[in-house]
C-alpha cells in the first residue's frame, strides 16, 4: 500500500534511488509514444483513436493490481461506461471520414495492445513514484522531466538528421509555442492529480477535458454538435456520477 506524503516542508535534496526510479516511466512513455507512429501508419488514425480508449480500462486494471486497491463493482461500471462514452463520441469522425474502420495489419493492432499496457504501466508507476516519497512534488517533476528530455534528445540524435536540433523549430509560430507551454503545464497538473488523487481520477479528467474541447469547438468554431457527441457526453456524465457516488458512499462508511 502506498502512503501519500503531504509534508509542507518536503525536502528538495536529490535521492539517488528516486532519481533513477524516475527514468522508468520516461522509458515506458518513450517506447509507447514512438509505437504510436507505427500504429497510425499500420492501422490508420481513426482505428488508433478508437482503440486508444482501451487505455482507460488497462489503467484501471494495472492500478488495481499494482497498488492492491480493489475497485468496487460500481467503480468498474463507471470505468467501462467512461470508455464507451469516450468511444461513442469519436464515432462521428469515422462516419464523417467514410473510411473503413479497423482495417490494417496484425502488427499494428498488436502494437496498439502493447502500447495500451505500456502507457497504463507508466502512468501507475508515476503515481507510485509520486506518492511513495517525501520529496517535494516539484523536485519529483524535475526528475521525471529530466529523464524525459534526456531520452527525447537521444531519440532525436539517433535520427541522423544533419540539421540536428534545428528541426525542433520547424513550422512553429506563436500559437504553437503557446500550445507547447499549455501542454507542459498540463503535465504538471497531472502530477498533482496522481499524487493527491489517483489514475482513475486522471482518466475521468482527461475525458472531461476532451468533451470541454469539443463543446468549445461547437461554441467558437461553429462545429456541428453531433448525435454521437451528445450520447457520448451523456454516458460519460453518468459514469462520473456513478464514480463520485461510490466514492461518497465509501467516505461516509468511514465516518
Amino acid at each position: 500500500e502506498y502512503k501519500i506524503q503531504r509534508n509542507n516542508s518536503a525536502p528538495l535534496e536529490l535521492n539517488t534511488i528516486n532519481f533513477l526510479a524516475a527514468s522508468i516511466p520516461a522509458i515506458l512513455y518513450l517506447v509507447s509514444n514512438n509505437l504510436n507512429f507505427f500504429i497510425i501508419k499500420e492501422i490508420g488514425a481513426l482505428s488508433f483513436q478508437i482503440l486508444n480508449n482501451l487505455k482507460i480500462v488497462t489503467s484501471a486494471i494495472v492500478f488495481q493490481i499494482a497498488l492492491k486497491k480493489n475497485l468496487s463493482a460500481l467503480k468498474w461500471r463507471a470505468v467501462i461506461l467512461l470508455t464507451f462514452g469516450s468511444l461513442i463520441s469519436q464515432l462521428k469522425d469515422c462516419i464523417a471520414d467514410g473510411e473503413s474502420t479497423f482495417s490494417g495489419s496484425f502488427g499494428g493492432y498488436l502494437a496498439q495492445f502493447v502500447t495500451c499496457w505500456l502507457s497504463a504501466g507508466a502512468s501507475v508507476f508515476c503515481e507510485v513514484y509520486l506518492k511513495n516519497s517525501n520529496q517535494s512534488i516539484h523536485m519529483q517533476n524535475l526528475q521525471l522531466y529530466f529523464w524525459g528530455v534526456l531520452f527525447s534528445i537521444f531519440a532525436l540524435a539517433s535520427r541522423g538528421d544533419g540539421r540536428g536540433f534545428a528541426v525542433l523549430w520547424d513550422g512553429h509560430d506563436f500559437l504553437s509555442l503557446l500550445l507547447v507551454c499549455a501542454m507542459a503545464f498540463s503535465g504538471l497538473a497531472v502530477a498533482f492529480v496522481l499524487k493527491y488523487l489517483d489514475n482513475i481520477a486522471k482518466n475521468f479528467g482527461v475525458v472531461a477535458a476532451m468533451f470541454v474541447a469539443a463543446l468549445a469547438s461547437v461554441a467558437w468554431f461553429g462545429e456541428k454538435f453531433t448525435f454521437h457527441l451528445g450520447i457520448g457526453l451523456a454516458i460519460a456524465s453518468l459514469a462520473t456520477d456513478l464514480y463520485v457516488r461510490d466514492f461518497s458512499a465509501a467516505s461516509a462508511s468511514f465516518t
